[in-house]
């Protein structure tokens, strides 16, 4: 970012993975977006982003991430209980939020997306945050191997990069709604920050849960 206070913002929430732009400058200024229940909710598009599990479930659990940041992969085993726990009642979606001053971060998404093309996002997805240090064009070319990718097509759709646009409205989205770091979530719109324990995410989902059954 141009703005030296926002880029320095960045970086701390990376560092951090605790906190939302939104508690900087003001949660009302996010919470305005959407109301239900009484709970401040965040519209966000999912339709044509990479998900797993149940498509009907209950709770949808939005993850706007950056395959570079430690703290977005200090989560993953975490994301991982939560799908074992809720093998029904979750569904996690993906969102593309890489940040300017991580140099792989945006071309490991851009791989993950041409990954995706063949059908194997998740596998793709799962080797990059278990191997965040070693994020290089060869890399990505070798973890293409490794989950059983064509290396030509999936070559040939890095070097074009044919998913920029995509990763675009990801991280614009993200922007309009005032993420300005990594990982952050949205649990069926209510807005939750960082890398977080199980608990914290079971808290929030029981209580959608319940609203769903009331």
């Amino acid at each position: 970012m141009s703005n030296p206070f926002f880029s320095s913002l960045n970086k701390t929430l990376c560092i951090t993975g605790l906190m939302f732009a939104c508690m900087f400058v003001g949660f009302n200024a996010c919470a305005g977006k959407a109301k239900a229940n009484g709970v401040a909710r965040l519209p966000v598009w999912v339709e044509s982003s990479p998900s797993i599990g149940n498509p009907k479930a209950p709770v949808t659990i939005v993850e706007f991430t950056d395959f570079e940041c430690p703290f977005c992969g200090k989560v993953q085993p975490t994301l991982k209980q939560i799908r074992e726990s809720y093998p029904d009642q979750v569904k996690l979606v993906f969102k593309n939020f890489p940040l300017t001053f991580h140099r792989n971060a945006r071309t490991a998404h851009l791989a993950a997306l041409c990954a995706e093309d063949q059908g194997k996002f998740w596998e793709y997805r799962n080797l990059l945050f278990e191997n965040q240090k070693a994020l290089k064009k060869d890399d990505l070319l070798r973890y293409a191997g490794n989950v059983g990718l064509s290396l030509d097509t999936f070559g040939d759709c890095l070097k074009h990069e044919t998913h920029a646009d995509k990763i675009d409205n990801d991280i614009e989205e993200g922007r309009n709604l005032d993420l300005q770091g990594t990982p952050a979530f949205l649990i069926n719109g209510r807005p939750f920050a960082g890398a977080m324990p199980f608990s914290a995410f079971k808290q929030i989902i029981e209580e959608e849960l319940a609203q769903n059954k009331s």
